[in-house]
């Protein structure tokens, strides 16, 4: 995902945003409270590690760069992972 699709999941899921804080801090060594949203936004932008590291988590949670809103994880039946599922290919 991109830095701006990252972002704008965030800005959007403040749960997902405290959880990517929590990573960040981690990382870091430092309070997640010490970090405001918009440094976490300016960080996923400048640090490819944790951008790959916060891409990869939103994936994980269903979340499909593919959607143009980039905001809500896919259910069962629609969006592009369900339709590439091995055995729901159209035969």
């Amino acid at each position: 995902m991109s830095p701006e699709q990252i972002i704008a999941v965030l800005q959007q899921q403040p749960q997902l945003l405290t959880q990517i804080k929590n990573t960040a801090a981690q990382r870091l060594g430092v309070d997640p409270g010490s970090i405001s949203d918009n440094d976490i936004y300016d960080r996923i932008r400048q640090d490819p590690n944790l951008q790959a590291q916060a891409s990869t988590e939103l994936t994980q949670l269903g979340y499909n760069p593919a959607v143009q809103s980039g905001c809500n994880p896919q259910t069962p039946g629609t969006g592009n992972w369900y339709r590439n599922f091995p055995g729901n290919m159209p035969y």
